[in-house]
């Protein structure tokens, strides 16, 4: 509604979805949180280039790569990912690599430092769904609620592990003074396409340390 309409107003959003104050407010909540929204005035606005990019008429712009925009963007999710991509290889279900909702509790308590709710961690997996990294199922006849990944899902995570350390990168040049810019400065060039994603971050471990190192 938002990219074809423009500014919406909160309460016209909540007549739409025909829904209650609490719905529209974790609705609105979820937005800002992934990006997609801002909320000023009593009126929401596309926030973030991607959604702006959205309401262009030539854009190629899709469902999933705004949720894994907003994935990369809300850092508790992101760093689930990261957790549950360099930890032990994902269980099978039915014969498919799996998310269950258990392992991805752990992770998202862990991540925040906090307890979380079954809804929390159920809109975590549908958002994996809905960012095209697996398809949401329900448990039933004793096996998990889960999201069985994509061929992609490992590729996704190598980029959002890599991007961490270039992130660690410009983060120690942009607070270095001037006179200690050209120790710091040096290329990473590894090619990660074939790297597992544990061994991805083991190299963004290895680049942060070194940069600890030098900031000492």
């Amino acid at each position: 509604m938002l990219t074809d309409e423009g500014p919406l107003a909160t309460n016209s959003l909540q007549t739409r979805l025909d829904s209650g104050d609490r719905t529209l407010h974790e609705t609105v909540e979820y937005g800002e949180k992934l990006g997609f929204v801002s909320e000023h005035d009593g009126e929401l606005k596309p926030s973030t280039e991607i959604m702006i990019e959205a309401s262009a008429e030539d854009s190629d712009w899709s469902v999933e790569r705004a949720f894994r925009r907003g994935i990369e963007q809300y850092e508790p999710y992101r760093t689930v990912i990261e957790t549950i991509s360099t930890n032990e290889p994902l269980p099978e279900v039915l014969a498919k690599q799996s998310i269950k909702k258990e392992i991805t509790q752990e992770a998202l308590e862990d991540a925040i430092e906090s307890t979380v709710t079954e809804r929390a961690v159920l809109l975590l997996l549908k958002t994996l769904h809905h960012a095209g990294l697996g398809s949401f199922v329900h448990g039933r006849k004793g096996y998990p609620t889960r999201v069985e990944v994509t061929d992609d899902f490992d590729q996704y995570c190598r980029t959002v592990i890599t991007s961490r350390g270039q992130e660690a990168i410009q983060t120690a040049r942009s607070g270095a003074p001037d006179s200690e810019l050209d120790s710091i400065t040096f290329s990473v060039e590894v090619d990660v396409s074939t790297s597992s994603p544990e061994e991805v971050a083991a190299l963004v471990s290895r680049i942060q340390s070194v940069l600890r190192s030098h900031s000492e």
